[in-house]
């Protein structure tokens, strides 16, 4: 929540570079550190749209627009700083927890490959028959190993199968969703006229350093835990965005089969999450009820 609250209004100090509108910006991102510091790559897109702020005022040759850019990123840091640190110094000084520290599990069954090569580049067709993130702990006949598919599965609402054979239609969905957001970002980027090059590069460069810090994640802790799409989440919000930018540029009556596609298939995607949450609802239910 932080995160896109933060990027969105960042975007809105962009187009409208006033104080009031730069100190939300720092609330939301000192708020995210302060409650996970996976936020720090929201600093990213923040960061092209200050520098990029601060070039077009230096451009014009508008010194007294950039004593006040100054100013409000001053403030930004006064404000965001202090609150992004404060838990993580705190834990340091009190319980002498390492800045950054995560636990590791000590059970051999989460952790599955030490094998960079085989982590990034082992692909198995055998692993698409399965909407599982797979586990030998929870019964599976393997663990998931390549975090490209336990992305795509893990973005998934379902996490016991207990809803019959929606997990099963609703997997393909999800594929080809995450299909379609790939080409729509690569159809975006590429196009000359309609979104702003500054956006362009921010939307970018958040998507490669958001995925970057995930595989890295996995790498460095390679269990299955590590995979999941929490890790990663903002590829989903990008991933819409440019579904949607996407669908205003090419919604034209020539183009009427295509829209229609894209929309009928996240509609689906949406129907079929909110029936796979209420099956596995009434499955859990049913299950405590029979203890």
């Amino acid at each position: 929540m932080f995160m896109m609250l933060a990027v969105s209004l960042s975007i809105n100090w962009y187009k409208n570079r006033k104080i009031s509108n730069m100190i939300p910006i720092a609330i939301c991102f000192g708020l995210g550190m302060f409650t996970k510091l996976s936020m720090w790559m929201c600093s990213v897109p923040i960061a092209v749209l200050f520098i990029s702020a601060l070039i077009d005022v230096i451009r014009r040759k508008q010194f007294k627009d950039l004593r006040k850019m100054i100013g409000q990123m001053c403030v930004f840091l006064t404000i965001s700083v202090p609150m992004s640190l404060y838990w993580s110094v705190r834990n340091l000084v009190r319980f002498g927890v390492p800045i950054a520290y995560i636990p590791v599990f000590d059970e051999p069954d989460q952790y599955i490959l030490e094998d960079v090569t085989t982590r990034l580049f082992d692909f198995n067709l055998s692993q698409f028959s399965f909407p599982q993130v797979a586990n030998v702990i929870n019964g599976d006949n393997y663990n998931e190993y390549n975090p490209l598919i336990a992305l795509i599965k893990s973005s998934m609402c379902t996490t016991a199968l207990k809803s019959f054979f929606i997990p099963n239609i609703l997997f393909p969905v999800v594929l080809i969703i995450s299909v379609i957001s790939f080409v729509c970002m690569i159809y975006v980027l590429v196009k000359k006229h309609g979104l702003d090059p500054v956006y362009k590069l921010m939307f970018l460069l958040f998507y490669l350093v958001v995925l970057v810090s995930y595989y890295i994640f996995c790498i460095k802790y390679p269990g299955v835990c590590t995979e999941e799409i929490r890790y990663a989440t903002p590829v989903i919000f990008i991933g819409a965005y440019f579904i949607s930018y996407t669908l205003m540029c090419i919604d034209k009556k020539k183009k009427k089969a295509l829209s229609l596609f894209i929309r009928s298939v996240v509609v689906l995607f949406v129907l079929l999450s909110a029936a796979d949450i209420v099956c596995d609802g009434i499955m859990n239910a049913i299950e405590w009820m029979t203890l």
